[in-house]
């Protein structure tokens, strides 16, 4: 019989991840607002284009909620996250305010840490 400890391989899980993010970081300091865009577009086209399987397998683990309403949250964000972050700029010059004499810049600071709910794996 062998007995893991999911908890720790969890964690350990992700140092590795963690570890590994400094090099993602340097590629993608480099990217333009246009490869970045076009990054977000082909994911969530890859999601919508696996909807339905990924609800099911949600709907499967977790036994949580509903099939058709876990289909319906993910159309629902698939479609509503790609008009909401249309033309959002996130690199280089961003905005300039001449009042206060500021500008917004944006530039990469590294990973993003995301706790996601298991109703809503997606």
């Amino acid at each position: 019989m062998h007995i893991f400890d999911t908890d720790l391989i969890s964690i350990q899980e992700a140092r590795i991840l963690a570890e590994n993010v400094g090099g993602a970081k340097r590629q993608m300091a480099e990217f333009s607002q246009d490869r970045l865009d076009k990054i977000v577009t082909t994911m969530l086209d890859a999601i919508r284009s696996h909807i339905k399987a990924l609800a099911q397998a949600s709907f499967e683990e977790t036994g949580y909620g509903s099939l058709a309403d876990k289909v319906a949250k993910n159309r629902f964000v698939c479609e509503n996250l790609r008009e909401h972050i249309r033309d959002m700029k996130c690199v280089g010059f961003i905005e300039e305010d001449r009042v206060k004499l500021t500008m917004k810049v944006g530039v990469p600071v590294g990973a993003v840490l995301s706790f996601i709910p298991p109703t809503s794996p997606v």
